[in-house]
């Protein structure tokens, strides 16, 4: 009862104050101080943090980073801002009504708690406090991130998003922005338009959700002005745009004009890593409307999936192919050209030491053994001649004869025996080098990676015992993503 009449009270005097200023109640947003965590980490997760109380639209954030940020730097000389005192004198100073402050502390490899507060700055008090303790990949942290959002405002969290904490599987659609595209040698009016036809295709896969365009530029004309909406071709960028719509992967991309041969590069940023997921670099000729569907296929396949053959069918240029260099420098054949030239080179390039080891030990070993027993068969044969020319055929007496007969039998033998040796090492050299570039071949980063949206999709079997059957079934799952 007493909880039920504070959340009321609370409830009031917020909408006390929206009335009587006609707008939203300021709120500031302070970043979360942060215990054995990487700052870039900490910055992701509070700005997912505030992306999420926009959503709960009871406040309007004060975004005024520099001044924000030139509080937080004086109080981290004082040991950080964690009193009520702290909170009213930055809220009366950038006239906000309530102010958040929090912090997330590592123990550890895989285990978060954090904390957050909201102050009043009217009252002067510490008005709610919500923590979470969380142990998993830090991935799941931007769930509990967004819920403790809900929770900090006194509101329930939405039902997908309290199941999806509970480790329940949604099948919610991972969320994704396109970025204008940036322009060389075409007019940047015609490369927005590009990024717009590409977005719209992406929707037509129905394998993410789509944050609209207007929605974006919305949020980034608030916290960052109209030059937020641009080109995002860098991890920073990405990281940083991403976290403030609320988007899990960025789309980033540019293209360049040189007569009538058009240079396309598209990136797909994880938001929570900055790791890029997919990367497809084309060269097209032809002309512009050809470019369009180009850039539409380009959707298809930086998802992950073939092109409708519609599509396919409604080409006008053609792709020039990249050069034999371009080819051995690409990513997906990089570790088998190495590993061609030099044994292990491609498994040591992605970080397999224990192959690099073995397939260079292994070589190297076995062409060491081809060299010696070369050697030894050079030494026996040589022998063989002198003891048949210089001495066999120069004997007189049967018995010196057959003595040396026997010896020139004895390295014809050696003879015989290093030159197996010398095949079956060379043998093993060599099988040893094609499976080492084989494998090496299999470490190549593939052209479609290994999507999230696409590994959901992948299909799940198992035993399940059916009581109206009185009997086990094999029973086969897949997770579809829905809207």
């Amino acid at each position: 009862m007493i909880r039920i009449l504070k959340t009321a009270l609370f409830a009031l005097a917020v909408c006390s104050i929206i009335h009587a200023q006609e707008n939203k109640g300021k709120i500031i947003i302070l970043d979360f101080e942060v215990s054995d965590m990487e700052e870039s980490e900490a910055k992701i997760l509070s700005d997912r943090f505030r992306s999420e109380i926009t959503k709960t639209k009871l406040f309007s954030i004060d975004d005024r980073k520099e001044s924000i940020l030139a509080m937080m730097q004086a109080a981290k000389e004082q040991g950080g801002c964690i009193t009520v005192n702290c909170a009213e004198k930055w809220g009366k100073m950038l006239g906000a009504q309530f102010v958040i402050s929090g912090s997330i502390i590592k123990t550890g490899k895989t285990t978060y708690t954090v904390k957050a507060d909201l102050f009043t700055v009217a009252s002067a008090r510490t008005e709610r406090t919500k923590g979470s303790n969380y142990n998993g990949p830090i991935e799941g942290m931007l769930t509990t991130m967004e819920v403790l959002a809900w929770e900090i405002m006194g509101l329930d969290a939405p039902p997908l998003l309290k199941a999806r904490q509970s480790g329940i599987n949604t099948s919610e659609m991972f969320t994704i922005a396109v970025m204008d595209f940036s322009g060389s040698g075409i007019i940047q009016m015609e490369a927005e338009a590009l990024s717009d036809e590409f977005g719209k295709e992406v929707d037509k896969t129905g394998m993410v959700a789509m944050i609209s365009r207007d929605v974006a530029k919305n949020i980034l004309m608030e916290s960052k002005g109209w030059g937020g909406f641009t080109a995002c071709m860098s991890r920073n960028c990405a990281v940083e745009t991403g976290a403030l719509i609320g988007a899990q992967y960025v789309v980033g991309g540019s293209i360049s004009k040189n007569e009538n041969t058009y240079e396309i590069i598209l990136k797909l940023f994880s938001v929570v890593t900055g790791v890029v997921k997919a990367t497809r670099e084309v060269k097209y000729r032809g002309p512009v409307d050809g470019l369009v569907v180009e850039i539409r296929i380009l959707a298809w396949d930086l998802m992950g999936l073939k092109p409708p053959r519609s599509l396919k069918a409604s080409r006008k240029g053609k792709i020039v192919g990249p050069s034999l260099m371009e080819i051995m420098q690409s990513p997906r054949y990089k570790p088998m050209v190495l590993s061609t030239f030099v044994p292990g080179l491609g498994q040591l390039s992605v970080g397999k030491r224990n192959s690099a080891r073995l397939y260079f030990g292994t070589v190297v070993f076995a062409a060491g053994m081809v060299y010696y027993n070369y050697s030894e068969y050079d030494g026996a044969y040589k022998w063989s001649d002198e003891l048949y020319y210089d001495n066999y055929l120069l004997q007189n007496t049967s018995e010196d004869m057959l003595e040396y007969e026997k010896k020139v039998k004895r390295a014809v033998k050696d003879i015989e025996w290093h030159n197996d040796q010398m095949r079956l090492f060379a043998g093993i050299s060599i099988t040893a080098w094609l499976v080492n570039i084989i494998n090496a071949n299999t470490l190549g980063k593939p052209l479609a990676e290994e999507l999230p949206w696409m590994i959901a999709l992948n299909p799940t079997m198992g035993i399940d015992y059916k009581p109206e059957l009185n009997a086990p079934v094999l029973t086969l799952s897949i997770d579809l993503p829905s809207r």
